[in-house]
């Protein structure tokens, strides 16, 4: 769980290449699946079915349906050497209507895990206060909790940093103007990547690839960032 731009969705194709990477048996078993928008239930267990396996039995399939489908699939060859990963993104929506309804999908998530079909790892911005309580509950102990915080401000600083200094990039006053861009971007790391992609690309246009004060006030326009007194360089 975290807010917009804190890199959950980063995090978990992170995972997903970490895996790939590693050779992992279960990386042909992973399925990343985006509910943003789709809350209605039958809805959301046609589309978990039509990710993994694109049919028309998928396509019409209710969520009465949803745990004999995944049994029948996790005994097909791409996963018949281990559960299905199921990835699921954006599902704050979702959650919160089958919280109304009773957990009626995350019932039946927990029944097929239970039964060694799916492992399921769920992806949201945020949640009603009492909903990781309930959740725990219905999918059992083994589920743990993450909570995607800001980056620190050296952090923000490191990864404004590292990639500017591999592509030659001169900044000036750099320490100035590299903590005031952790400042506007509050520790988001999709803000302070957007930032530094933008900067490579305005220095490339520079002679020695500099990028200066005026620059950083011109660009922060573009950007629609309101560069206060306190966090502006000058």
């Amino acid at each position: 769980m975290g807010a917009v731009g804190r890199g959950k969705t980063a995090l978990l194709r992170g995972v997903k290449s970490r895996i790939r990477r590693d050779l992992d048996a279960r990386y042909r078993r992973v399925i990343e699946i985006d509910l943003y928008c789709k809350k209605e239930t039958n809805a959301v267990a046609a589309y978990i079915a039509q990710s993994i396996n694109h049919t028309s039995f998928a396509e019409h399939l209710s969520l009465s349906d949803l745990v004999s489908f995944l049994h029948r699939v996790r005994y097909q060859p791409s996963f018949v050497r281990g559960p299905i990963e199921l990835l699921l993104d954006e599902c704050s929506e979702m959650l919160a209507e089958d919280r109304r309804n009773g957990y009626p999908l995350l019932k039946a998530l927990r029944h097929a895990r239970q039964r060694g079909f799916i492992h399921v790892t769920l992806c949201g911005r945020r949640l009603p206060n009492d909903l990781f309580h309930d959740w725990r509950k219905s999918m059992g102990d083994v589920q743990k909790h993450m909570k995607i915080r800001p980056l620190k401000a050296d952090e923000g600083v490191q990864l404004l940093e590292v990639p500017l200094k591999q592509l030659n990039v001169r900044l000036a006053s750099q320490t100035t103007m590299l903590a005031a861009i952790a400042g506007i971007c509050k520790g988001a790391p999709r803000a302070l990547q957007r930032w530094g992609f933008e900067i490579a690309n305005w220095a490339a246009r520079n002679d020695g690839a500099e990028f200066s004060f005026v620059d950083f006030k011109k660009l922060a326009q573009e950007l629609g960032e309101n560069t206060t007194a306190e966090r502006a360089p000058s």
